[in-house]
C-alpha cells in the first residue's frame, strides 16, 4: 500500500471500525485569536494566565520541585500565553477530551492540559482500555523519554501536586517509539483517535516532521495540532513543508503567539501516493 493509506488519516470508510463515526469526525474547532489584554505587562506575572497554584508558584519563583523536595531552576516549558492557548482550546471546544503532547519536561504544558480538562467538566472516571489497564474518559498523554533521567520526575510530580494525576499518563519513551504504539492501538480498534496534539519534542527538522506525520495519523478530522518553537530554523522549515505538502491541514493565522503554529485537520488525507510540492 502507498504511504498514508493506513491509520486514522486514511479516509477509508469506518463502518468496520470499533468506534462510531463521531469518534473520527469532530465539530470545527473554535480558536481564539488572542488572549485578553492586561495592565500587567510581564506575561510571567499575569496570574489570569495561570489557572492553578502550582503554575503560579513555578512562574513566581522561577523554580520547580522534584518528588523528593529538590529545587531546580525552571527553564524548559511553555510560557503563560502558550499555556493559555492550550487551556482555552479545551475550554472552548467541549469535545476535546483526548489530548497528547510530545515532551513533558517540567510539566507546565501538562498542567495546562489537565487543568483544562478538569475545568471543562471532563470526567476522569476510569474505564478499561487497550492502553495497558485503565484510563480516564478524558485523558492527557505525555511522551517524554527523559522525564526521570533528565527532569528528575518533576513533570509528573507537578501534575500530582495540582491534584490532576487522574487525567495524566506518561509514556517514558521516544516519540518515534511511543506514537507508533498508540497508532497500532488506534488501528486495532483499542482506542479512538485524539482531538488535540501538542508537538514540543526534539527540534530538528526530521524529528519535527516525524512527530507531525504520526500526529496526523492519530488525529481525527477537525482535530488540532499545535507545533511549538516555530521560530527555530529547523522547525520553521518543517512548517514550510507542512504548509506545502499537507493540503488537508489549514494553518490558523490569527493566533495569540508567534512562537506556536496551529494546524486544523480539515479532512482525511486524500493525497496521491507520490504527492510532493517544493517548499
Amino acid at each position: 500500500a502507498a504511504a498514508g493509506e493506513s491509520g486514522a488519516g486514511a479516509g477509508e470508510a469506518h463502518e468496520e471500525e470499533a468506534f462510531p463515526e463521531y469518534c473520527y469526525y469532530f465539530p470545527e474547532p473554535v480558536v481564539r485569536p488572542s488572549v485578553p489584554r492586561s495592565e500587567v505587562r510581564n506575561k510571567w506575572e499575569r496570574v489570569d494566565l495561570q489557572p492553578n497554584q502550582v503554575l503560579r508558584d513555578i512562574f513566581r519563583t522561577e523554580t520547580v520541585m522534584d518528588a523528593v523536595g529538590g529545587v531546580h531552576k525552571f527553564k524548559d516549558g511553555v510560557d503563560p500565553i502558550e499555556g493559555m492557548v492550550i487551556y482555552n482550546l479545551i475550554q472552548d471546544n467541549p469535545w476535546m477530551r483526548r489530548t497528547l503532547e510530545i515532551g513533558c519536561a517540567y510539566g507546565t504544558s501538562a498542567l495546562y492540559f489537565t487543568q483544562g480538562l478538569r475545568d471543562a467538566g471532563a470526567s476522569a472516571a476510569k474505564h478499561e482500555t487497550g492502553f495497558g489497564g485503565q484510563e480516564a474518559e478524558a485523558f492527557h498523554i505525555a511522551i517524554d523519554p527523559n522525564q526521570h533521567s533528565q527532569y528528575m520526575g518533576v513533570g509528573v510530580a507537578n501534575v500530582e501536586r495540582a491534584g490532576l494525576s487522574d487525567y495524566f499518563y506518561l509514556l517514558e519513551e521516544r516519540s518515534y517509539e511511543g506514537m507508533p504504539g498508540l497508532l497500532r492501538e488506534v488501528n486495532a480498534g483499542e482506542r479512538p483517535v485524539f482531538h488535540l496534539i501538542f508537538i514540543d519534542g526534539w527540534h530538528t527538522f526530521d524529528y519535527t516532521l516525524v512527530d507531525f506525520f504520526y500526529a496526523d495519523l492519530l488525529l481525527g478530522v477537525n482535530g488540532v495540532i499545535l507545533l511549538d518553537d516555530i521560530n527555530h530554523k529547523s522547525v520553521a522549515r518543517a512548517v514550510d513543508f507542512i504548509e506545502s505538502n499537507y493540503p488537508h491541514y489549514k494553518r490558523v493565522r490569527e493566533f495569540p503567539t508567534r512562537t506556536m503554529g496551529c494546524f486544523v485537520k480539515t479532512e482525511s488525507d486524500q493525497r496521491e501516493w507520490n504527492h510532493f510540492k517544493d517548499f
